[in-house]
């Protein structure tokens, strides 16, 4: 059973300020891990359990002539979170719980006009997320000690768009948009593992759009990732999956995740 729970006072009509406590869940699960033979390991790491978080958010929303605003504050509180790991022998993939993580940090989101054909949308968020605790592997190994930064949560984190619409006509109307995406560093891995750790630098994706709109018809001619950012989230090291000829294997399965490459289009929408 989860619980939610919500407290709101308008300070006025047309701003407010609330405070949110919310309950998550996830189902444990199992691994496919082998546990007899050449490549064993421990049958601590065929299962994990479930992990649940309890969620505190205050805030204020509301407006200020033409600007809508938000602006909050958020704290997590994580328990038996489930992170991904490696076995020690054979480095087979694993999800495994921790003990307890935290993330808290910031938000905010202005979206106003600048005209009366300029819109725009900014926002900022600033996020600590780590463990409060130390991780152990199932068989008592440390993985990671309390305070170590969680894999893929960037610290900093700033998006905007811009969209601008032009009457061609009583019947014609162009939009241009203009979007990007904007975050910090991140670990690859939690950890200090050689085979996993890494710091993977920030990077900033940007888009584009110009839409030609007649009744119900839309036509879009649009780009994504405007200067073709690699966006590395994730990284199979080569110590990791690279070539190592001593233990019979010769193939090479390093490689990193990347953000969609440049890419250019043109759509048509019809809505009924």
């Amino acid at each position: 059973m989860l619980f939610k729970a919500n407290l709101t006072y308008h300070l006025d009509d047309d701003n407010l300020v609330y405070g949110t406590w919310s309950q998550g869940y996830r189902r444990g699960g199992a691994n496919g891990v082998p546990t007899t033979g050449y490549y064993a390991e421990d049958a601590g790491w065929l299962t994990y359990d479930a992990d649940t978080v309890d969620n505190f958010e205050l805030g204020i929303k509301g407006m200020r002539g033409s600007t809508r605003y938000t602006v909050s504050l958020f704290y997590v509180d994580w328990s038996d979170p489930q992170l991904n790991t490696s076995t020690p022998n054979w480095g087979f993939f694993a999800v495994q719980n921790g003990s307890k993580a935290t993330t808290k940090g910031v938000e905010v989101e202005l979206d106003g006009y600048l005209s009366e054909t300029l819109h725009y949308t900014v926002g900022y968020a600033f996020a600590d997320a780590e463990l409060s605790e130390d991780f152990f592997s199932p068989t008592g190994a440390l993985i990671a000690e309390d305070g170590a930064r969680l894999p893929g949560s960037p610290r900093h984190m700033f998006n905007v768009a811009l969209d601008h619409t032009y009457e061609i006509s009583d019947t014609l109307t162009l939009t241009s948009r203009l979007d990007g995406y904007v975050q910090s560093s991140t670990r690859n891995a939690i950890g200090t593992s050689p085979k996993f750790d890494r710091t993977l630098p920030g990077y900033g994706i940007f888009n584009g759009s110009m839409t030609l709109t007649r009744g119900n018809v839309d036509l879009t001619l649009w780009v994504k990732n405007i200067f073709n950012a690699e966006g590395v989230s994730a990284v199979f090291k080569k110590a990791y999956m690279g070539t190592r000829p001593s233990e019979g294997y010769y193939g090479n399965g390093s490689k990193e995740q990347i953000a969609l490459p440049r890419a250019f289009g043109l759509s048509a929408t019809y809505r009924f």
